[in-house]
């Protein structure tokens, strides 16, 4: 299963080198700040990126935001959206989802490994030093349920491969009251595999880093199935539908994940 699993990267990976030279897709992050980080794709000729970012809010709860654009002579700057939608465990209800422009974001690509990152947001203004957190070689890769619009779930690999691989998971969802939460999980990157699942809370945005206000909690479990290689046929990439199963807070459902492409984003 791990062979598959990888399989999907490979060919993602090899597919975007390709089509671009530098490639931004994966997830990144600033090691000076600890409990944060960007995902972000790009995989498309118009040199579109779109992404989302997880972190905390004025009162240190875990927050998202997206953002989407084009790269132009090595700079992206977007808004960043906030979202508010179903809560978590009801049935999924796509005209309760709602988004909002909560500030702008500028990333400056430096290297093919180093990004700048300056925001304002929630009154708060600030710059991260960003590099990739995931692997060069298989970085992940953004997918969502088309049935449920308005959540998505990142997940690549780490470390190395073969018999110690493990998975990193970020699901951006909705909390039981409708507000914007995000879930992580790490563990083998075995098929069906169940990964325990934490939430965190941290330092509030606008306020001095403290990584020691960083505090996990674990609230359940998630589970990646389906794993299916990706495959090229005449030219054109063919990707799999996997499956992510989760209990969290003593609610189990499934989501019936796709790749999520970011061109009609920026058209």
């Amino acid at each position: 299963m791990k062979k598959t699993f990888f399989g999907i990267f490979v060919v993602l990976i090899s597919f975007v080198s390709s089509a671009l030279g530098a490639n931004y897709t994966g997830m990144w992050w600033d090691p000076n700040k600890e409990g944060t980080g960007v995902f972000m794709e790009h995989l498309d000729t118009d040199n579109c990126v779109c992404g989302a970012w997880y972190f905390y809010d004025e009162s240190g709860n875990p927050i998202w935001t997206t953002f989407f654009g084009g790269i132009s002579a090595g700079r992206l700057t977007s808004n960043l959206y906030s979202f508010t939608g179903p809560s978590f465990g009801a049935t999924w209800d796509a005209s309760q989802i709602h988004s909002k422009a909560v500030g702008t974001v500028t990333f400056d690509f430096l290297s093919d490994s180093s990004i700048t990152m300056s925001y304002q947001v929630f009154g708060a203004s600030g710059k991260l030093n960003l590099t990739l957190f995931s692997m060069d070689v298989c970085p992940g890769w953004l997918w969502w349920d088309p049935e449920r619009p308005g959540q998505g779930v990142a997940f690549f690999p780490m470390g190395e491969l073969g018999e110690n691989a493990q998975i990193a998971v970020v699901w951006y969802v909705y909390d039981t009251t409708g507000n914007p939460v995000w879930y992580t999980a790490l563990g083998p990157a075995r098929e069906g595999n169940a990964l325990d699942a934490y939430h965190y809370t941290g330092p509030p945005a606008g306020q001095a880093w403290d990584t020691s206000k960083l505090i996990r909690t674990t609230v359940g479990s998630i589970n990646m199935g389906n794993m299916q290689a990706a495959m090229m046929t005449g030219g054109e990439l063919l990707m799999p539908k996997n499956t992510m199963t989760y209990h969290i807070h003593g609610i189990s459902d499934t989501l019936n994940l796709e790749p999520f492409w970011c061109s009609p984003l920026c058209k």
